[in-house]
């Protein structure tokens, strides 16, 4: 005879099927349909109650329960943040990213993706501190930071051809030209 599901176990269940459509059209660019499936997912992860799985309760394996669906709904959000960063959203990506984070800290894909979105919003110091909090020797880490080097060095020296001689320049003063 077939196990029989709890609700919260059904509802983790379609949430990963939702979770794996949303991992396929991301993977096939069809992101409005990604952030979609992404979505439903997490209607249906962000419905389980904590007094109904058990954990206010004390019953270990419901908070142990509870805190995969966390995980979950972390790698969820961190997935809509690239489809975000994907689209050019960069303030929508930074929220996805900070509801990940709230829910996992460690979540170094959402700390990275929103380190993405910040630098292209013009916020580089935000971005070099969050890249300095993660693993120095990931490619991709390494990469970004180079990036973000590169357009130091290239906004500055805009700046610097812009305010060249700002304040050593006399002003020209207008002398009347006389009536004739």
């Amino acid at each position: 005879m077939p196990r029989m599901l709890s609700s919260s176990e059904a509802k983790i269940e379609t949430a990963a099927a939702f979770k794996a459509k949303g991992n396929a059209f991301f993977k096939a660019g069809e992101n409005i349909n990604a952030l979609r499936e992404y979505h439903s997912a997490l209607t249906f992860l962000q419905g389980l109650n904590r007094a109904v799985m058990g954990v206010d309760s004390g019953d270990a394996e419901s908070k142990q329960k509870m805190s995969e669906v966390d995980l979950e709904i972390s790698l969820i959000y961190s997935n809509m943040a690239a489809v975000h960063l994907k689209n050019s959203k960069w303030i929508r990506a930074v929220q996805c990213c900070d509801e990940a984070l709230k829910k996992n800290k460690d979540n170094k894909k959402a700390s990275f993706r929103k380190a993405t979105a910040l630098n292209a919003q013009g916020e580089v110091i935000k971005a070099k501190n969050l890249l300095d909090e993660l693993d120095k020797d990931d490619p991709s880490v390494k990469q970004l930071q180079r990036q973000i080097a590169m357009e130091d060095k290239a906004r500055s020296a805009k700046s610097d051809k812009d305010f060249r001689g700002m304040f050593d320049k006399k002003a020209k003063v207008a002398t009347p030209t006389p009536a004739a």
